[in-house]
């Protein structure tokens, strides 16, 4: 017989939880954006501490040891700028014959890092007509992915070229010495026997 009808006006409400919503979203948009700048000044930063590093460093990813990153100890010390996204093998073809190749495709199979302690290499710089002599200390150190799988390897290192070359001179300084004080002692021993021998 009768029908009752009881209307509401909810446009208000609705409009207010569809608004709650979107500040939600933009709440939510602000925390992702404010996390990926952290993200880069964290990023920014470690990259700066890369340049910075006192020695040498570069980046090599995949079997074929290509060059990710290098610091500018790293440029200068092989001098040759272009060789980001080269693998080793053609950005640096004087080290395949010494050897430093091989240890690298075993570094990257078996995952053990490598040291090497005053080991001379010899580097083919843009600017030398020869090639020039350094002694390095370096490690070639894996970098593992997921599931201990190696992916490329990190190369640290110091040119103790200098240091070297002092104790070669220092060496050189103290045979000379040794040999003069032979020389003189000798002297004066042949004055020393001429003397008393007459």
């Amino acid at each position: 017989e009768y029908i009752l009808q009881h209307t509401v006006d909810v446009t208000e409400l609705h409009e207010l939880r569809q608004l709650r919503d979107e500040v939600g979203v933009v709440r939510r948009a602000d925390a992702v954006e404010a996390r990926n700048r952290d993200l880069q000044d964290e990023c920014r930063r470690m990259t700066e501490l890369f340049e910075q590093a006192p020695g040498f460093v570069a980046i090599l990813e995949g079997a074929d040891h290509r060059f990710r990153m290098a610091n500018e100890a790293y440029l200068e010390l092989v001098g040759r700028t272009d060789i980001l996204g080269m693998p080793v093998r053609n950005a640096l073809p004087e080290v395949v014959e010494q050897g430093f190749i091989d240890v690298l495709d075993d570094v990257f199979s078996t995952g053990t890092p490598y040291v090497g302690k005053r080991e001379l290499v010899l580097l083919e710089q843009e600017d030398a007509a020869e090639p020039v002599e350094r002694f390095l200390n370096f490690i070639y150190q894996p970098i593992f992915g997921d599931g201990d799988a190696v992916t490329g390897i990190i190369l640290q290192g110091y040119d103790v070229t200098e240091e070297i070359t002092y104790e070669q001179r220092q060496r050189l300084l103290i045979d000379e010495l040794n040999h003069r004080v032979k020389n003189t002692l000798a002297i004066v021993q042949g004055l020393a026997g001429q003397s008393f021998g007459t």
